[in-house]
């Protein structure tokens, strides 16, 4: 029986959501799965991805296939998961610089932004070409 890991889609239109299911490949989309692997929700900002990769792993030793969606999608869950437990240092201030000191523009950068902007209204406005049309 060749199992394949693959996406399962559920949702409305236009508002995709995907279960990540195993699945014997010879079965419908719509037919019957093994195990409900996770949830995929690429609509959602930022995109939501629920995995089990332990169950992954374990479909994969007994020889399950991936589908190419599927292998991208565990490897940004991958990806994620390591981020996340790397633990991240706060952030130092600069001893250089000085609390509260405010920088501003110069003269001459607000001096040649005005110009651009009063040379694009100079512009002479492009002639339209009319269609001729001829009567006969």
């Amino acid at each position: 029986m060749p199992v394949k890991v693959r996406l399962r889609r559920l949702g409305t239109k236009k508002k995709p959501f995907y279960r990540i299911v195993a699945v014997d490949s010879r079965v419908s989309t719509k037919g019957k799965i093994l195990e409900l692997l996770g949830h995929y929700a690429p609509v959602e900002n930022p995109v939501k991805a629920n995995i089990d990769i332990e169950k992954v792993d374990m479909w994969i030793k007994k020889g399950a296939q991936l589908s190419d969606t599927v292998k991208s999608v565990l490897r940004k869950a991958k990806k994620s998961q390591g981020q996340e437990k790397v633990k991240k240092k706060p952030v130092e201030e600069d001893k250089g610089k000085e609390k509260g000191k405010v920088t501003r523009k110069t003269a001459t950068s607000t001096k040649a932004a005005q110009s651009k902007k009063d040379s694009k209204d100079k512009q002479a406005p492009k002639k339209s070409k009319k269609k001729l049309s001829r009567e006969r």
